[in-house]
């Protein structure tokens, strides 16, 4: 065979093992799923693959852990050294930063420990399934969601303690200030040790706040929903100035109050700023909060209208005019007895309620007007030189009961403080069951006395797994859409890693109810029960998970069919009831209502009675169903 013949040969041969050759790189999930590709370069003949898709690049370890792994989940070695390149999200000790849930970088999240733990005292936690001898079952480790007990103390003496939110930013009253990456996340390969692991709690910036003896406010009821036109809320020129303007009828340091003499119900007096709102009041009264102390704020810089109940807007906008906040207040750590307060009776409207509120005595600067919900829950706080609160937020036609009124004063944390932080230990043992040993955090003052104690509690523990970045479905995408108990979702991974900040889950409005052979319908909306619900993301687990949803209905209890002259269908009629003669006499009870998720669909289950108000027995059930399903996003 000649050279040229050869040559031939060869080429041809060559093309054919060129085809065979891979023209690109993919690097896919545990399950499959294709996350990168590297198409290759035919001038090189070269394939790139990136770093970060490693495990080992933006986001992930350089020289030790300390910043956490949000790529792949490599790992070069050690909890301790080395530098982040997620500035902000660094790890602390043995708490690693595994990546942003909410951008789907941690996956797998099989609940493995049901809590709470009890609180000041050892828990030892036993899985519900063996981890393996090498953890295996753990993913990349053990993730452990805490919460905070914080019992203030004034002049030695203990004060009502209660479950503070532990944040790492934005941090308030009534919230836990520090600097870990939160929830907890420990890496197998410290677990497997068997050190005892210990997770301080650093306090940052953090308020101590007394409370003075609380005072029941009576129950109430709250008016009946108004939706109001366009023309019904407009700013007559009685209530503004010679300019135009409103002018605010209160400035203290860190805010400022509307009050208009008109009384409204229906709808709520909102503050703008930028377009956006800032504020919501319940009719006539409006308080903007968390202002700089002396600051000028041009006219104009705020905004006011009307909404309604649905949240339209029902009103022209006024500009607020020009005004300067005060002095910064001083903390006081001093406390007043709430008999020295005198309250007006509650003033009701559709989405809430007020009180005006008389000091006497020697009130201070960091005195503040607090109410409470039945659960001993802070739902709202004002400066106590407004002499008013007010509550928002509620269903109108709805009976309340078991709220109460404060006075509350705050202690900044500072320097000359004393504080020893609450720590997290846990031990994974040889048995296959992990100790829990909380150590109580105490801030004293410079004197040595105690101001507050922090105690945490272990909630649940569950395992992770760290994974790139996954692309969230766009919030405008319907899910699913229908009318059924299961909802199959489309385009929603089986970890539920794609879902933004959680699931928005709509339900059908429109009830059947059968009794004794006759069909009945009515409306879930004439009755205040909730059109939709949101499960946040991080209530979403791996596998099969099952969220109460039960105290989400508790306002619609105690609702009448009949009572409230709604329109209700009776074999093929709709028509209002007779109440007078004792048509539709029954009330809706609530008994159970749960929301299960598994591999990417929702499941709903639901029983309500009717109960029969003449004998009290149960006439006849009812269920929901699921209309629609999609994604949100906060702040959306």
């Amino acid at each position: 065979m000649s050279d040229t013949n050869t040559a031939i040969v060869k080429d041809e041969q060559a093309r054919n093992l060129l085809k065979k050759m891979p023209l690109a790189v993919e690097i896919a999930d545990d399950d499959g799923n294709v996350i990168h590709k590297s198409i290759g370069n035919p001038t090189t003949n070269r394939i790139r693959l990136y770093s970060s898709w490693l495990g080992n690049g933006s986001g992930s370890s350089t020289g030790g852990n300390t910043g956490g792994n949000t790529g792949t989940g490599g790992d070069d070695g050690g909890d301790t050294g080395g530098t982040t390149t997620n500035p902000g999200h660094e790890s602390i000790g043995f708490d690693t930063y595994p990546g942003d849930l909410y951008k789907g970088e941690v996956t797998k999240r099989y609940k493995l420990w049901q809590g709470p733990s009890a609180l000041n005292s050892n828990t030892v936690v036993n899985f519900n399934q063996d981890l393996g001898t090498d953890l295996a079952v753990t993913g990349d480790g053990l993730q452990a969601d805490i919460s905070m007990v914080e019992t203030p103390y004034f002049a030695g003496k203990a004060m009502t303690s209660r479950t503070i939110s532990i944040v790492t930013n934005n941090g308030d009253n009534w919230k836990y200030l520090t600097n870990i990456p939160l929830p907890i996340s420990i890496k197998k390969e410290n677990l497997a040790t068997k050190n005892s692991l210990s997770i301080p709690l650093s306090v940052k910036n953090n308020k101590i706040i007394y409370v003075s003896g609380k005072k029941s406010l009576a129950d109430f009821t709250t008016l009946d929903k108004y939706p109001g036109t366009i023309n019904d809320f407009e700013f007559p020129s009685t209530e503004l100035s010679s300019s135009g303007t409103i002018v605010p009828s209160k400035v203290v340091d860190d805010g400022f109050m509307i009050s208009l003499a008109r009384q409204c119900t229906g709808v709520s007096l909102v503050v703008t700023k930028d377009g956006k709102n800032i504020a919501k009041g319940v009719a006539s009264k409006v308080i903007v909060q968390g202002l700089k102390p002396l600051k000028s704020y041009v006219t104009g810089e705020f905004k006011v209208h009307f909404e309604d109940i649905s949240g339209n807007k029902v009103s022209n906008d006024v500009d607020v005019a020009s005004f300067s906040t005060a002095n910064n207040y001083s903390d006081s750590d001093s406390i007043y007895d709430i008999s020295k307060a005198t309250f007006s009776a509650v003033k009701s409207y559709s989405t809430g309620f007020s009180l005006d509120v008389t000091l006497t005595g020697n009130y201070t600067d960091g005195s503040m007007i607090a109410v409470f919900d039945p659960d001993g829950n802070l739902v709202s706080y004002n400066n106590y030189q407004y002499n008013y609160i007010e509550v928002s937020n509620l269903k109108p036609s709805s009976k309340y009961s078991g709220y109460t009124v404060a006075i509350v004063n705050e202690h900044l944390i500072s320097d000359t403080d004393v504080v020893s932080v609450p720590k997290a230990n846990f031990q994974y043992k040889d048995d296959g069951t992990m100790d829990f040993k909380p150590v109580q955090g105490v801030v004293k003052d410079s004197s040595g006395n105690i101001l507050s104690t922090y105690d945490i509690v272990l909630n649940y523990i569950n395992s992770y797994t760290s994974q790139s970045a996954v692309d969230q479905i766009s919030t405008q995408n319907i899910l699913f859409e229908g009318a059924s108990t299961t909802a199959q979702l489309r385009d929603v991974t089986k970890n539920f890693d794609n879902i933004q900040d959680g699931l928005v889950i709509k339900f059908v409005d429109e009830v059947v109810w059968t009794y004794n052979s006759s069909i009945y319908k009515f409306h879930l909306s004439d009755f205040g029960f909730l059109g939709s619900i949101k499960i946040p993301k991080k209530e979403i687990f791996s596998g099969v998970t099952n969220i109460d949803i039960s105290g989400g209905f508790s306002d619609a209890l105690g609702h009448m069919i009949g009572a409230k002259l709604v329109p209700q269908y009776k074999n093929g009629v709709w028509s209002k009831p007779d109440v007078t003669s004792g048509s539709f006499p029954h009330k809706i009870q609530s008994c159970d209502v749960k929301i299960s998720t598994q591999g990417g669909s929702v499941d709903l289950s639901s029983t309500f009675n009717m109960i029969d108000l003449m004998n009290s027995e149960v006439e006849g059930t009812f269920s929901i169903q699921i209309a629609s399903v999609s994604a949100y996003k906060e702040g959306e």
